[in-house]
């Protein structure tokens, strides 16, 4: 699977978070294998306060007789002295040595607490997390969000099940896992359907979860609405029709419910539950019978405001400014509304202008707005996902049924 770059405040964390190349370790490879086991043993009997220190002469004098006893002895039984070589290949084993050291320690918390400074950058709104007054739970949660950082999703799903097993009664890792699972999903190749069912679904219990807990859980709406919408639109565009009842109610719920949960500066729940909602009224057709079979009807109008709403909560987020682009194309196009349209094209050509938050994301938005700009009577179609005819799809299945 890609590393993926679109979790909020997703960067590289560095050379900290991986251990040596085994293959560079030229006396014994084994020591790389061993670190994370000989580190722990190690840790059990050094005491805090000089625990780094000893940490490090414990490997210098590990690879020392590492390097030393592949030599062997003379006939005289005294140990050979190694040549040049060999100390060059001592050296480099001392230096990946404390190498090592340094990679293992990045991933403990530090009595300084200089362990949680990638953490805070990840996410500034870290120390309103639940159960961070437990040494255990904020290190869990700590490990959850440099797993997200480096795009690695589904070990951060492990650790927020964690938190949610000890925190039942929270439905904050709830959602938290289910977002993370929702993520392993989308960057599954499109053609892995079993993958995408199994952490779509997985997305769909947690968030659901959540919500048995705290029925007020506005980011659970989100998210079980997340997990249905992409099992649907896995399963056949025909079948997210059949799901757009419980879709719409369970965003217009969660915008109700208005959580105040953030990331970060651009990244909060009620923008995102805005954003999806603005798609799904746009998309679906304004018919009015549709209302009487699927219990619910498009309203381009609703859409536009929805996308306005999301854009006025991060104006500099990439796929906001593309979503609201193409609402008011979409209402200018529908109504012959010349004005609608031309602010349509600039906020999409405005777009090529903000900062790149979610790199490979907001590469493909930004192509999306290039085609919009071109193609302006496509916008009522237009999904993160490409162009849907929703329209074409029900009138195509009504005929077949008659």
């Amino acid at each position: 699977m890609p590393v993926p770059r679109s979790w909020p405040g997703s960067r590289d964390l560095g050379a900290a978070d991986v251990g040596p190349p085994a293959a560079i370790i030229c006396c014994k490879p084994a020591l790389s294998l061993r670190v994370r086991h000989s580190r722990d043993r190690a840790a059990a009997v050094v005491p805090d306060g000089r625990r780094a220190t000893s940490r490090r002469w414990w490997y210098l004098r590990r690879v020392y007789f590492r390097c030393f006893s592949g030599y062997g002895y003379t006939a005289g039984g005294k140990p050979r002295f190694p040549g040049g070589a060999s100390l060059l290949c001592l050296a480099a084993a001392v230096a990946l040595a404390f190498l090592a050291v340094a990679a293992v320690e990045a991933d403990e918390p530090g009595e300084d607490g200089a362990y949680y400074d990638d953490v805070y950058r990840l996410y500034p709104t870290f120390e309103s997390l639940p159960g961070v007054d437990s040494q255990d739970i904020r290190h869990l949660w700590a490990t959850g969000i440099r797993a997200e950082g480096r795009g690695d999703f589904l070990s951060a799903a492990r650790v927020y099940e964690q938190i949610a097993r000890t925190l039942p009664e929270d439905s904050h890792a709830y959602w938290r896992t289910g977002r993370a699972y929702w993520q392993v999903g989308e960057y599954l190749p499109s053609d892995d359907k079993a993958g995408r069912i199994r952490y779509f679904t997985l997305t769909k219990k947690w968030a659901t979860d959540g919500l048995a807990v705290n029925p007020k859980c506005g980011e659970c709406c989100l998210y079980r609405f997340a997990g249905i919408s992409r099992l649907a639109t896995v399963r056949g565009l025909f079948t997210a029709i059949r799901h757009a009842k419980e879709m719409a109610e369970l965003l217009d719920r969660g915008i109700a419910l208005h959580p105040t949960h953030s990331d970060n500066e651009w990244n909060t729940e009620l923008g995102n539950l805005y954003y999806a909602a603005s798609h799904l009224y746009r998309l679906m057709p304004d018919w009015l019978w549709l209302r009487w079979i699927l219990g619910v009807r498009g309203d381009r109008e609703r859409a536009l405001d929805y996308a306005r709403k999301a854009h006025e909560i991060t104006p500099i987020r990439i796929d906001y400014s593309v979503a609201l682009g193409a609402a008011l194309l979409c209402v200018g196009t529908e109504e012959g509304d010349q004005e609608s349209i031309t602010e349509g094209i600039a906020v999409l050509r405005d777009a090529a202008r903000l900062p790149r938050l979610r790199y490979r994301d907001d590469s493909l938005f930004l192509e999306h707005a290039q085609k919009l700009i071109a193609d302006p009577d496509e916008a009522c179609t237009y999904s993160p996902d490409g162009w849907i005819d929703v329209e074409g799809t029900l009138v195509a299945e009504k005929g077949a049924q008659h």
